[in-house]
């Protein structure tokens, strides 16, 4: 009952916030889906992830739905495909659609056999799937459509009571636009991420991540998180985060998320047994 009056205080306010404003956005490179950059270090099935984030700036706002599924094709290599779909409110009404996919992978080069510590090799790809009408969700640039990749290193370390993640990778942007409007170019994103247990069912999560892009910037995000352990392999995960920054390089100014991740029975069950 609890979790349903949130969601509805939750999406209320988001609408207002829509309701409130009118004008297009802009920035500097894309919009990240920060508080699922993390895979988690699941080793057996599948986790499914659905959720919602408001997303509000002095420019505009927007309400993204994002869907994830997590699988593992091999015992050191972990998998992400993501997708979004948008809603950015404009003077008149709203323009949505899908945006672009991700595919994100990480393997392990030394660390334990659960994935939970170590060292691991990631790779980003971003996949301009989207309508270009959409930006900063999606982006198509005149010179051709072609995915932006990234590549780096992640570092984890996970004790029974506490969780810490960090990464840096450059991402070679496959559409660059330095012009007028959004401008996209290669960038370096560094993230650090420290879990705290609380109990068996609860975790608390804060981190941070700052984007340098190649002479065009750069921002910040600051995010606190709480993850909840529901019954039948389900948990919630409810995020907010600010972004700082200059105006022209900042996608938004604050945002709210809940999300609910799905783990499948064998998933469930390695989970369970470690």
């Amino acid at each position: 009952m609890w979790l349903k009056r949130i969601s509805c205080r939750l999406f209320s306010s988001a609408v207002l916030l829509c309701l409130l404003r009118s004008s297009a956005a802009t920035g500097t490179g894309l919009y990240l889906d920060l508080p699922a950059w993390f895979q988690p270090a699941d080793t057996a099935g599948t986790e499914l992830t659905a959720g919602q984030t408001w997303l509000e700036s002095d420019r505009a706002d927007a309400m993204v739905l994002g869907l994830g599924v997590s699988f593992n094709p091999g015992r050191r290599t972990s998998v992400k495909l993501g997708i979004i779909y948008p809603a950015i409110h404009l003077k008149g009404g709203f323009k949505h659609g899908f945006g672009d996919g991700s595919v994100s992978a990480a393997t392990r080069i030394k660390g334990d056999s659960l994935n939970t510590s170590g060292l691991f090799l990631r790779w980003d790809v971003r996949i301009p799937s989207g309508s270009g009408a959409l930006e900063p969700f999606s982006f198509r640039s005149a010179g051709g459509i072609y995915p932006d990749v990234g590549a780096g290193l992640e570092f984890r370390k996970e004790t029974s009571y506490l969780k810490f993640r960090s990464s840096a990778t450059w991402t070679r942007v496959g559409q660059k636009n330095e012009g007028d409007g959004l401008v996209n170019v290669d960038y370096l994103l560094v993230g650090a991420l420290v879990g705290i247990k609380a109990g068996g069912s609860t975790e608390l999560q804060g981190s941070a991540f700052a984007v340098d892009f190649d002479g065009s910037g750069h921002r910040e995000c600051f995010l606190l998180g709480l993850t909840r352990k529901l019954s039948g392999g389900l948990d919630l995960t409810m995020t907010g985060g600010i972004e700082s920054g200059g105006r022209r390089d900042r996608i938004f100014d604050s945002f709210v998320s809940v999300f609910f991740k799905c783990r499948f029975p064998a998933a469930a069950a390695a989970g369970e047994g470690g």
